[in-house]
């Protein structure tokens, strides 16, 4: 990957990342976008967006390709996770290789991973312990989550999903950085304390010993996957739900808080400790974007 030169940035998915687009412009970055639809919010600040093939299109990563040859992109940065199993092939791509993005957002196959290796992290259901919580194998943005409340309850028995056992606890996400070498960058813990659509909309920076407490164990699921680069990884309480092989949507907020993501993926210099501002608090409002189209 060139780690040199301009910095041109496409992301993939990411039609909603005003805030990140904007973080990789203030360090020298020009960003595109390839969505489902180029009137997104993203073309506020992007050079440009095009709409592109469905991720689940076989010929989407050679799509791709044509565009970062002829735009000279030298960055992918993939923002959803159909998007990051669609690209991981490509040379310029910021992320895990295909079969570990594909693990992750699989949530049956993350399930059985997770119940293999680290089975105290994970919250395998109980066979007579109720409610649960039932996930779509292949979803995004929390749809399709459902509440089981008992044995007969339809809503657990879908053959497409996924169930674990409902937890009561705060929820967390750690967004993380996993070197080539296998080894962490760094970690920044943070609350989810109001979310819409599977997105926090409010959100604040742990202390500095509860954050570690949270990294310690993201960074060993992560570096047991096998996860390269960016990484969200989700808790309620002590149990891991789920690991997103990408930036995540809050990641903005351990970004300002100086845990320089961006830089990381840009192939910039970076500090060897990083000096995290706490406290710090992130609060989302909805912005409008205009089309005459």
């Amino acid at each position: 990957m060139p780690r040199s030169g301009k910095r041109r940035v496409l992301f993939v998915g990411g039609g909603r990342r005003v805030g990140l687009a904007a973080e990789f412009i203030k360090r020298g970055a020009e960003v595109f976008g390839y969505e489902a639809d180029r009137h997104c919010p993203l073309i506020e600040v992007a050079r440009e967006v095009v709409a592109g093939a469905d991720f689940d299109d076989p010929d989407c990563a050679e799509d791709v390709a044509k565009y970062v040859r002829a735009n000279k992109v030298t960055h992918i940065v993939p923002l959803m996770d159909a998007a990051c199993v669609a690209v991981a092939g490509l040379p310029q791509t910021v992320g895990s290789p295909a079969g570990v993005a594909l693990a992750c957002w699989d949530k049956r196959e993350f399930a059985r991973w997770m119940e293999s290796n680290l089975p105290d992290l994970y919250p395998t259901p109980r066979l007579l312990a109720y409610p649960k919580v039932a996930k779509p194998r292949f979803g995004h943005s929390g749809r399709g989550v459902a509440t089981v409340a008992g044995f007969l309850d339809p809503a657990g028995w879908r053959r497409s999903c996924v169930t674990q056992d409902f937890l009561w606890g705060d929820e967390v996400s750690v967004d993380i950085w996993i070197r080539d070498d296998g080894t962490p960058a760094g970690s920044v813990a943070r609350t989810r304390e109001r979310v819409e659509g599977g997105e926090a909309i409010v959100s604040s920076l742990l202390d500095a010993e509860t954050s570690l407490m949270y990294g310690i164990d993201a960074a060993a699921v992560c570096c047991g996957l096998g996860i390269r680069g960016p990484a969200n990884v989700q808790f309620i309480g002590s149990k891991v739900i789920e690991v997103n092989p990408r930036f995540g949507g809050g990641s903005v907020l351990s970004i300002a808080a100086g845990f320089d993501m961006v830089s990381l993926a840009l192939g910039k210099k970076v500090p060897s400790q990083w000096s995290i501002r706490r406290p710090l608090v992130m609060r989302r409002y909805h912005a409008e974007s205009f089309s005459c189209e």
